[in-house]
């Protein structure tokens, strides 16, 4: 089966484990770079200053970075009107609500992401209404959408469903792990009727019966 990764463009991926390493990486000609470090308000301040000179810098990652409310903000307000970084992903980090709101703010405003990734951060039903909200009347880039693992339920599979009813840019969606049940998967699965952008859909483990899985996956065919 074709996982989400296959649908993504080739990007050529570099790792920094240190605030030093994830730096020096960007001043050179790296093309994606995940960093894996705890990061202060102070040390993304930096990052971006040098981001905001890269111009061959496409795709940027944060993974386990400790990222709190105030570094939320600076990555949201930083990220808003970056005209170079299409992929962008937030891993293993959980966002508060507010912070999950200027996160999605932030995808309302951007106008280049193509690849927009939130894995594993607690969004939950209240953070994705906010991201359904700026998909549904903003974004008009976002093309490969990954919310794996983010306790996401049926209200907030409906809320998404909804935006996506407008919505004819996405075309790859992952809401593997999650808690979206039959009642948010039915929601998806009407949507379909309609949406016929969708080309990929990953709704695994979120306790939604075969049947129904089925009928989603024919829709997409």
């Amino acid at each position: 089966m074709e996982s989400f990764n296959d649908r993504l463009p080739f990007v050529e991926w570099e790792m920094g484990s240190s605030l030093d390493q994830a730096l020096t990486a960007i001043q050179g000609e790296v093309q994606g770079i995940t960093i894996s470090c705890p990061l202060s308000a102070d040390d993304l301040v930096q990052l971006f200053d040098v981001i905001d000179n890269n111009m061959t810098l496409i795709g940027l990652n944060f993974s386990d970075c400790q990222l709190n409310d105030d570094g939320l903000k600076i990555v949201a307000e930083g990220m808003k009107y970056n005209k170079n970084i299409a992929y962008f992903g937030i891993f293993n980090n959980d966002l508060s609500i507010s912070s999950a709101r200027l996160v999605a703010e932030m995808v309302g405003v951007n106008k280049t992401l193509i690849s927009f990734r939130l894995k594993n951060t607690n969004l939950s039903d209240d953070g994705v209404k906010a991201l359904s909200h700026e998909l549904e009347y903003n974004n008009r880039s976002v093309i490969h959408l990954d919310l794996t693992s983010n306790k996401i339920g049926k209200n907030g599979a409906k809320r998404l469903a909804k935006a996506l009813l407008s919505n004819n840019i996405v075309t790859a969606l992952s809401l593997h792990d999650n808690e979206i049940e039959a009642t948010g998967g039915r929601s998806i699965s009407t949507v379909l009727e309609e949406n016929y952008s969708l080309a990929y859909l990953d709704l695994s483990d979120n306790k939604i019966e075969d049947d129904l899985l089925k009928e989603i996956e024919t829709k997409i065919q």
